[in-house]
């Protein structure tokens, strides 16, 4: 009898493990037949000012249909994840729209220097399972600077004006890759006082790299 049950146990265990072994096999088959494909809409940013959020927007999309809640955005191998956050009041959004053929967006709010990619991973028993990609060209991954602060000059430095007597001032940003964005200019109390009126701003903020615009 104890022969018997010990056949048994072994014929149960052999039928768990090719049950499983099966299992293992259909999950990574589907898996490998539903790859995840990204699409970078638009252009992807290159550099961020301090205090300035860009962003970056790709299209994820998988010849199956993953529901939410059946995929994971991973952030893992960028270098400073803490930077980016996934914004949700996009349309078609991932994470609250399914991953399918025609795909969700994925955008991404990026307040400091990042690099690398973003990895798709469907779902295996609440966690990231074993079909995960990242976008296949290289020049889809994230690769964001810190931006040097603009440089501006002001032409001419000084001016000597006379009773009725009006000055034009030129900023210009002498930066080659950072614009100058929440411009203003500030008129000290004692030669506001000596002006007819505030001055008047003529040019468009903000300030392009290698572009001037006057002041007054």
């Amino acid at each position: 009898m104890t022969y018997l049950v010990s056949n048994m146990e072994k014929c149960l265990h052999r039928i768990v493990k090719v049950i499983l072994f099966t299992w293992i096999i259909f999950y990574v088959g589907l898996s490998y037949a539903n790859t995840f494909n990204f699409k970078t809409i638009g252009s992807l940013p290159t550099s961020v000012q301090s205090r300035q959020t860009v962003t970056a927007i790709y299209n994820v999309s998988s010849v199956g249909t993953f529901p939410p809640g059946k995929y994971h955005i991973i952030y893992a191998l960028l270098s400073n994840p803490s930077n980016v956050s996934q914004d949700l009041t996009i349309a078609n959004a991932c994470g609250i729209s399914p991953i399918n053929p025609t795909g969700c967006n994925l955008k991404l709010n990026i307040t400091g220097p990042v690099s690398g990619p973003i990895k798709v991973c469907d779902d295996w028993n609440r966690g990231p399972g074993l079909n995960c990609y990242i976008p296949a060209n290289s020049n889809d991954y994230l690769n964001v600077q810190a931006a040097k602060p603009p440089y501006l000059t002001v032409t001419p430095s000084t001016a000597f004006l006379g009773p009725s007597i009006s000055q034009t001032f030129t900023v210009f940003n002498t930066s080659t890759r950072t614009t100058a964005i929440n411009v203003t200019i500030t008129i000290p109390a004692n030669v506001q006082r000596e002006l007819l009126g505030a001055p008047v701003y003529r040019g468009t903020a903000p300030i392009l790299v290698k572009r001037g615009q006057i002041f007054f």
